[in-house]
């Protein structure tokens, strides 16, 4: 038995004894939503993230109220950090994860004092993201994550904030949710990735040489159609290269 089945096991059991004792196996997320808060006061998603075994994904969600339910494996995990010791003003970290929201939403089309707006930040900040700044305040970063879920989800106006990026070869907003590693400064998003070739591969098999339209593509592979197009994009680039 695999580390992984034995804790499946463990698990299982758990929740059956749970059971036995009338002791409700999925609860509501209030007391860990509420904890986190707490814990994001010195603390980044990835060391919350790191120290509950939870993703910072499924951290963000709890903590902005998605999640309705949640496993008592998870609230006591969540329960079980011990939150950093408080520091005036914030403390620094990685900059990565903001470097690149900064990055897709300039690639969505949302120019620097758009995004400083909502983030309640100077444009100035927001340039030095953009450019690659390594290390920032948690409040800060805070702020951008803010406007990243504030942004994320409309086009901007615009077309230089895009230009930049598609020349810059910036990800845009769904190849982070696509991947979800955002936050993560060991992925290396320029790396070539079989997934993105053989989404690529496919994208051109159908979009130019079947004569689909990409939006159908896109539903046939199980992807957004912006995705694809990307994916298409990087694939031809590839190919280029290596010609």
């Amino acid at each position: 038995m695999t580390v992984t089945d034995l804790d499946r096991y463990r698990n299982k059991k758990r929740r059956e004894l749970n059971r036995h004792h009338g002791i409700p196996n999925r609860l509501a997320p209030d007391e860990a939503r509420a904890y986190i808060a707490l814990l994001r006061q010195t603390m980044s998603w990835d060391r919350i993230a790191k120290e509950s075994g939870c993703s910072a994904c499924y951290l963000r969600d709890i903590a902005a109220g998605r999640v309705t339910r949640i496993n008592r494996v998870t609230h006591n995990k969540i329960m079980s950090v011990i939150a950093a010791p408080n520091r005036d003003g914030g403390f620094y970290i990685d900059a990565t994860g903001s470097v690149r929201r900064v990055r897709a939403l300039m690639a969505r089309g949302h120019a620097q004092h758009t995004i400083a707006a909502a983030a309640g930040t100077t444009q100035t900040r927001i340039a030095l993201l953009a450019a690659g700044q390594q290390r920032m305040r948690q409040k800060l970063a805070d702020k951008i994550d803010d406007a990243y879920q504030q942004l994320n989800h409309t086009d901007g106006t615009s077309t230089r904030a895009r230009n930049v990026a598609s020349a810059r070869g910036w990800q845009d907003v769904d190849y982070w949710e696509d991947v979800d590693r955002i936050d993560d400064p060991t992925f290396d998003p320029n790396a070539r990735d079989s997934r993105t070739e053989i989404l690529g591969h496919d994208g051109i098999e159908l979009v130019e040489i079947q004569g689909y339209t990409t939006e159908f593509a896109a539903q046939r592979l199980g992807v957004r159609e912006l995705t694809l197009a990307q994916a298409i994009r990087r694939y031809k680039k590839q190919l280029e290269a290596a010609a």
